[in-house]
């Protein structure tokens, strides 16, 4: 089950956002720099604002024991695009656990998001991915994204090679 967000979810949702980076990109840094760049990227502060914002819409993707295996956010686009649209939005965070991904949760996040994105006008949608994700990059293109540039994403003191994907 997908359902909205809320204030009371805050923990949750901490903890969600650090397990899952943790899994999915945790063998690629340091142990000092994956654990800064959480403490910078995953803390309470930061959903606390995000759950409070109105332009910004997250969900919580609930196993049958409803219990919490992934997340998403949409929010106004905050990457390196050359020429930002007018009300581009981000999809900057779809995550699942590792135990939790493959029969569909991933595209039921993200079908979520781009109902929501309808809602909103469809606005142009931007998100970034690991250059080296290449499973995420195919479910991305089969729901229409494109590759439209790059950047360095910064976790901790190294440096990764992020594409820029969008739908419009």
């Amino acid at each position: 089950m997908i359902r909205a967000a809320h204030r009371g979810d805050l923990d949750q949702l901490t903890e969600l956002g650090r397990e899952t980076f943790s899994q999915t990109f945790g063998a690629l840094y340091s142990a000092e720099d994956l654990s800064s760049f959480l403490d910078a990227s995953h803390s309470p502060d930061l959903y606390r604002d995000w759950l409070s914002d109105p332009a910004v819409d997250l969900w919580i993707l609930e196993d049958e024991a409803a219990v919490a295996v992934g997340y998403a956010m949409l929010r106004p686009c905050h990457l390196p695009v050359d020429t930002m649209p007018p009300g581009a939005l981000e999809l900057s965070r779809i995550y699942l656990l590792a135990h939790a991904q493959g029969g569909g949760r991933g595209s039921a996040l993200l079908n979520t998001v781009l109902e929501r994105v309808e809602e909103r006008g469809r606005p142009a949608l931007f998100l970034s991915v690991f250059s080296g994700n290449t499973g995420a990059q195919r479910l991305y293109a089969r729901h229409g994204f494109r590759h439209v540039g790059e950047y360095l994403f910064e976790v901790g003191e190294q440096r990764d090679r992020e594409f820029i994907w969008r739908r419009d």
